[in-house]
C-alpha cells in the first residue's frame, strides 16, 4: 500500500506536463514537515514550455495549463490525501513557473518513508519515472541505489530533477503568459 500511494503520488504530479505537449526545465520538490508530522509539498515546474512537434498552439497549451490544471481540479483529482491546494503561474528569472503546494495527513501520504523514528527521511527517486536528480539538500548515492536519504532533524527537503535536458527543442509560454498577464 505504501509504495502504490507513493508512486500515485508523484506520478500524479508528473501528470502536469506529460499531457500532451507541456514540459518544464526542472522540478523542486520541497517538502515541510510539520512538529506533528503532517507535510506540505510544494512542486516548482521551472521554465515551463510546449514541445515542438504537437499541432497545439502555445496560447492553446497556455489556455489549457490555466483552466485545467491553476483553476481546474485536475491537481486535486491526483493527490487523494491531500488538502489545502494553493496553484499558481509566476515569472522568475526570465521563465514561466508554476507553483502547486498541498498538505498531506502524514509522512506516508506524502511519499516520505521513515524506517524508525530514529531512522532517516527516504524518497525514492524511483517513482519520479523519467526525471533525473539534480539536487538536494540531502544525501544520493546515485542510480544504483537511487534513493535521496535526509536527517531526521530536518522539517525541510528538497530535491530538484531535471525533465527536460538543455537543448531539447521547446517553446517557452512566457510570452503567452506575458499577455494575458
Amino acid at each position: 500500500m505504501k509504495k502504490h500511494l507513493f508512486g500515485i503520488i508523484f506520478l500524479a504530479a508528473l501528470c502536469l506536463f506529460v499531457s500532451g505537449c507541456l514540459t518544464c526545465e526542472q522540478k523542486q520538490y520541497i517538502f515541510k514537515i510539520h512538529e506533528d508530522h503532517t507535510v506540505t509539498l510544494t512542486i516548482r515546474y521551472i521554465n515551463i514550455m510546449l514541445t515542438p512537434g504537437d499541432s497545439i498552439t502555445k496560447d492553446s497549451a497556455y489556455r489549457f495549463l490555466v483552466e485545467e490544471y491553476v483553476n481546474g481540479d485536475r491537481v486535486d483529482a491526483d493527490f487523494p490525501d491531500a488538502s489545502n491546494f494553493k496553484k499558481r503561474l509566476f515569472e522568475e528569472n526570465g521563465v514561466l513557473c508554476g507553483e502547486v503546494s498541498m498538505d498531506f495527513p502524514n509522512l506516508e501520504a506524502a511519499g516520505i518513508f521513515q524506517y524508525d523514528p530514529n531512522g532517516p527521511y527516504m524518497v525514492s527517486m524511483t517513482s519520479l519515472g523519467s526525471e533525473e536528480y539534480s539536487t538536494s539538500n540531502g544525501g544520493y548515492p546515485g542510480e544504483k541505489m537511487p534513493v535521496v536519504f535526509w536527517d531526521n532533524k530536518l522539517d525541510e527537503l528538497q530535491v530538484t530533477t531535471l525533465v527536460e535536458k538543455n537543448g531539447d527543442p521547446s517553446y517557452s509560454l512566457l510570452d503567452v503568459y506575458r499577455q494575458v498577464k
